[in-house]
């Protein structure tokens, strides 16, 4: 049976991504993500006005007259978005989730790379990997992807692992590719699998966070908490005036050590607002890799 509450936000998610895509991001985009490889297409004779830096000299004193390698560029690229749907994806104190923003940059990342005829890949994840769609091209593709990602709700409590997802991620996709990877990263053992995800792949990791997680205001009493990923609740007192001081003392040592790790292992790194439009942090992403700049430090 159809669901037409999924078709119907498929349809305005499209219509969103395709407002935020316009054709000078389209641009940036395909300017920043060339193709790099060449690969050999024939051997052809020399007519004047060819580079003659292109002669096969082999062939050349061979047939005794000048042929040349011609050589095409791969443009074709695979991308891949992997999408952390844990339940700490769910927090949003201005109407925004986490998660929502997560679908919206996929989803942006999707549709722009495939309008560069690239290969678009999906797979999300919390604990363990949870969706995986292969990478291929065309419009019913994209819809899919949309799909996979609106149907996938945020799952039971249970932690971030993201060396789970890497690890399944490398049996499934063995030639290199654009990894974006979309999370919180509230995963106290990211940096291994990172590391290796670096290695391997072009990796950008996409930290999506509320705007709580960046400052937490004075005044806000006696209040009730609970830890989204494990479901453990408990009470924090914020009469004290140190206290929001010291967590966000905390808050900021920890996005300070996510930047210090992709900047030591040369990861892009993308940070994302969950209230705010994500179209702007990606342009901003995609000019400094243009400009060969794009490693965050």
């Amino acid at each position: 049976m159809i669901n037409q509450d999924l078709i119907r936000n498929i349809k305005n998610l499209e219509l969103k991504i395709k407002g935020l895509a316009s054709e000078s991001l389209s641009g940036e985009y395909a300017s920043a993500f060339k193709g790099k490889g060449l690969s050999f297409e024939e051997v052809r004779e020399y007519v004047p006005g060819d580079d003659v830096r292109a002669i096969d000299w082999h062939i050349t004193a061979k047939m005794q007259r000048p042929f040349i390698k011609v050589m095409r560029e791969e443009r074709e690229q695979t991308v891949f978005v992997l999408v952390d749907i844990s339940p700490s994806m769910n927090l949003a104190t201005r109407g925004i989730s986490k998660l929502h923003a997560a679908r919206e940059f996929a989803v942006l990342v999707s549709y722009l790379a495939s309008k560069n005829n690239d290969r678009v890949g999906l797979a999300t994840f919390a604990q363990e990997p949870v969706t995986f769609i292969p990478p291929t091209k065309g419009r019913g593709h994209l819809w899919r992807l949309m799909s996979g990602l609106l149907e996938q709700t945020s799952v039971p409590a249970q932690n971030t692992q993201i060396h789970n997802m890497v690890d399944y991620f490398f049996k499934m996709q063995k030639k290199r590719a654009y990894v974006f990877l979309i999370s919180d990263f509230l995963d106290p053992d990211l940096e291994k699998p990172l590391k290796f995800l670096a290695m391997r792949h072009d990796l950008t990791c996409v930290n999506t966070r509320d705007v709580r997680e960046q400052h937490i205001p004075a005044g806000l009493g006696i209040i009730q908490v609970r830890d989204l990923e494990s479901g453990d609740e408990k009470t924090l007192n914020f009469c004290g005036k140190n206290t929001p001081g010291l967590i966000n003392k905390d808050l900021s040592q920890r996005l300070e050590a996510l930047k210090n790790f992709t900047g030591r292992h040369n990861i892009d790194l993308i940070e994302v607002l969950a209230h705010e439009d994500v179209s702007k942090p990606l342009v901003s992403y995609l000019r400094r890799r243009e400009a060969g700049k794009a490693r965050h430090r």
